[in-house]
């Protein structure tokens, strides 16, 4: 059984672990996306439920989507949404 991370550090071990050397099909794909996609930005910051579930109980309870925040200016995160067809659904 996975312990909860008990400090900041423990958890972004946890999160580098999950984007960074996590072979998983779905990690490739998000690193090739944040390639890809994010790095004219300064900054990144992953929210929501994956972090969630990394801090209770490590990389096996997730099964969500991956939730992104970006520091850029407006005109930069409408290029992104566009670039990703960001709200287009089906």
């Amino acid at each position: 059984m996975t312990m909860v991370a008990t400090d900041v550090h423990g958890l972004k071990r946890r999160l580098d672990a999950f984007v960074w050397t996590n072979r998983s099909t779905e990690a490739a794909l998000l690193r090739s996306l944040l390639d890809e996609h994010f790095g004219s930005f300064d900054r990144i910051g992953m929210v929501g439920g994956l972090v969630r579930d990394l801090a209770r109980g490590g990389r096996a309870p997730f099964k969500s989507d991956v939730d992104l925040v970006v520091e850029g200016s407006a005109a930069d995160v409408e290029a992104l949404a566009v670039r990703v067809a960001a709200g287009s659904g089906p």
